[in-house]
């Protein structure tokens, strides 16, 4: 591309030196309208060579704008099968953390409940995070409800019956849980009551 500029540029610099001296020596017409065709070519060529090369310069930076595209993508690639692994992984460790849980509940042994600790650390450096549920609206992308009973609060997380977890916003386990659910005899019969006192 560089050669083609270099090569039009030594044209167009040659035609004008023809043309300075085509009109110095007071050159006939016929000589001076092919020096102008032979510039005007040289112009064309110039102009031509000018789109060609922001054509390639477009091409390049869309190329150069996919390849970075493509890198954050494998990038997040990446990190979502890093994580999915280590949610399958830590999936299967959720029983014996139940297991330990049950087992300190039942247990005075110090030893049990330093391993236990341990234990529990390596899953929360892991990413490990714990659904708190008690006293919380219910979610049903959080929680699953296996009980229901009356309740003051409607739709509020009475009691955790077993523990959900997630890793950042995935959840891997829900919280079972008991949920309150308010009486709907008892409403209706307190709206009963104020409408006969207004009668």
């Amino acid at each position: 591309m560089t050669e083609d500029r270099n090569t039009m540029e030594e044209k167009l610099q040659k035609a004008r030196e023809e043309w300075e001296a085509a009109i110095d020596d007071n050159a006939d017409s016929k000589k001076i309208r092919e020096l102008k065709k032979s510039m005007d070519d040289c112009i064309k060529e110039m102009k031509k060579i000018k789109e060609d090369s922001e054509k390639y310069k477009n091409i390049a930076q869309r190329l150069q704008a996919e390849h970075e595209n493509y890198l954050k993508r494998t990038e997040k690639e990446k990190l979502r099968i890093s994580e999915d692994a280590v949610g399958s992984f830590i999936c299967r460790l959720l029983p014996v953390l139940d297991s330990f849980q049950q087992a300190i509940k039942s247990s005075e042994d110090e030893g049990l409940r330093l391993i236990y600790q341990q234990f529990e650390k390596v899953l929360t450096e892991s990413g490990l995070e714990e659904i708190k549920c008690v006293h919380e609206p219910f979610n049903p992308y959080m929680h699953e409800a296996l009980m229901k009973e009356v309740s003051d609060e409607d739709n509020i997380v009475l009691d955790e019956l077993q523990k959900g977890y997630k890793i950042g916003e995935r959840v891997i386990r829900h919280s079972k849980v008991k949920v309150g659910v308010k009486d709907e005899n008892k409403e209706r019969d307190s709206k009963g009551d104020s409408t006969e006192d207004s009668e």
